[in-house]
């Protein structure tokens, strides 16, 4: 495991990959183990890898993360849940993908702080109340999609001493429909004084231009207190965006409930911040190559998705200037700092 682990922390993506790295670098692989056969098949890797009991390495995972935050004093305020398919376990027999995790995420140091497998996403609500139990809640907002939006996850947060913010959908008709009818394009002039207006202009030229707005929910705007523990806010979010090619822009709007007291500011960076999962999403599948990932036996697909995390966590915690790719790549290149990102020398 420590050499697959190395290798993909070093940019190897498949078997043959990390068999290669091995040879290459079995000299220096042998100070830590006499590798008295030589480095193991590409075969014998795979079936190793896929023999790991997934509970208890996603155990070990959260562990490891915990003490890493305990020894660097890291401290989380925000974390993020989301969903992410491992697209390249596509089953066109079955028509889904093998493989969806769930990932609990901290904005505030950008690791990832656990991570369960699930075999359909719409098994993602099931999930989410587990994952909770690997982490901790007190103290910490949670962040969650549309479909983590349901009243018993939102219970359990708060009672653990947490606060949650939840995005809205159809999904939650009752509360959709509160949204549209006092929160709607039209009807949002009325609460100006309730926002905050950031602008940002990307590269060539695109521009962006992101309202939040906070409201204090009131029993005038029904009985929705008795089913959401302690809602206290609702929140909406406008997007107007436009490329310098288009003659006018488009606006979005998305509408969340959030058990804590919200200023408009507030609301907008837990909104911004939620998008880091996103963005660990994204490194996963450039960088790692993980949608590309073909491998589904027993299960290695599960197993390699917590590695891959794993190593973007020795990755973050190192002191460089550079990209997460550079990195790694130095990772590659030079074994001194190849040790100093493993053991922290």
């Amino acid at each position: 495991m420590f050499q697959v682990v190395t290798a993909m922390l070093c940019g190897m993506k498949t078997w043959d990959d990390i068999e290669a790295f091995g040879e290459e670098n079995l000299t220096w692989f042998r100070k830590f183990s006499d590798y008295a056969h030589g480095v193991p098949s590409h075969d014998t890797l795979a079936r190793i890898v896929g023999l790991v009991d997934p509970d208890e390495f996603s155990l070990c995972f959260v562990r490891w993360c915990n003490d890493i935050q305990r020894e660097k004093a890291l401290e989380t305020h925000h974390v993020a849940i989301d969903g992410k398919s491992l697209r390249g376990t596509y089953d066109y027999s079955k028509n889904k993908c093998l493989t969806h995790m769930v990932n609990a995420y901290s904005v505030d140091t950008g690791l990832v702080l656990g991570q369960l497998k699930t075999d359909f996403k719409s098994n993602e609500i099931t999930l989410i109340p587990e994952i909770l139990k690997l982490i901790k809640v007190k103290g910490r907002v949670i962040s969650l999609d549309a479909m983590g939006c349901q009243r018993t996850i939102a219970k359990e947060i708060v009672e653990r001493g947490g606060d949650y913010l939840m995005s809205v959908k159809s999904n939650q008709p009752r509360l959709h429909s509160l949204f549209e009818s006092k929160f709607s394009f039209d009807k949002l002039a009325e609460y100006a004084a309730q926002a905050v207006e950031q602008e940002e202009v990307g590269k060539r030229g695109r521009k962006m231009v992101r309202t939040y707005f906070t409201v204090p929910f009131s029993q005038e705007y029904g009985d929705f207190a008795v089913d959401w523990k302690e809602l206290k806010t609702l929140c909406i979010a406008v997007t107007y965006q436009k490329d310098n090619r288009e003659l006018s822009g488009s606006m979005g709007i998305r509408y969340f409930i959030s058990s804590k007291e919200l200023s408009p500011s507030g609301f907008g960076q837990l909104c911004r911040g939620h998008w880091g999962i996103e963005s660990m999403h994204w490194w996963l599948d450039v960088v790692m190559n993980e949608d590309e990932s073909k491998i589904v036996y027993a299960h290695a697909a599960e197993n390699l998705s917590r590695i891959r995390q794993m190593c973007m966590n020795f990755i973050k915690l190192v002191e460089m200037k550079g990209t997460l790719k550079r990195r790694q790549l130095k990772c590659a290149l030079n074994t001194e700092f190849r040790e100093r990102v493993l053991f922290g020398n």
